[in-house]
């Protein structure tokens, strides 16, 4: 009967239509109203791997409407030189995919984008581009973006699994 009762008020909160978020991190999908699936928090996870990344944010306005707006129809601005040279190439291609406008042109699952992080990270990048950092900063953020990207996709990974588990 609990559970019910959680079912119920769950549907009052998030009726039909209904667009729940924070809005710089909200997929287009998700301002479209349209189902949202685990390509949409692989978009949420890409605009927070871009602010870590480069310290701003993939999407912004002046307000809430304008922000969606730049979700829509812009790409995320393009990264600094200086901080560019920071980051490997497969990493950067990895952060497009996870920030494309389409959910079918971006990593399909969480397994798909460790895949491809674990690829990136396996040694076949180059470090040449990270060694060329001036600034320590920005290889702390790289080394914590990283970091923090491929603990979300363990996080996004196992909880099928612990889900399962706990029923």
């Amino acid at each position: 009967h609990s559970s019910q009762s959680a079912l119920t008020t769950h549907r009052v909160l998030t009726q039909e239509g209904t667009i729940l978020g924070t809005v710089p991190y909200m997929a287009p999908e998700q301002l479209e109203g349209k189902d949202a699936d685990a390509r949409t928090d692989i978009f949420a996870l890409g605009a927070t791997l871009y602010e870590m990344l480069t310290a701003r944010r993939a999407f912004s306005g002046g307000s809430a409407v304008e922000t969606m707006n730049a979700i829509l129809t812009q790409d995320p601005p393009e990264i600094a030189p200086e901080v560019s040279a920071a980051i490997p190439g497969a990493l950067q291609a990895i952060l497009s995919r996870c920030l494309e406008k389409r959910p079918e042109d971006r990593f399909h699952s969480a397994h798909d984008l460790a895949l491809a992080l674990q690829a990136a990270g396996s040694g076949r990048a180059t470090t040449s581009s990270v060694e060329r950092v001036e600034s320590t900063a920005a290889r702390t953020r790289l080394v914590a973006g990283v970091a923090l990207a491929a603990l979300a996709v363990a996080a996004f990974s196992l909880a099928p699994i612990l889900t399962n588990r706990s029923r």
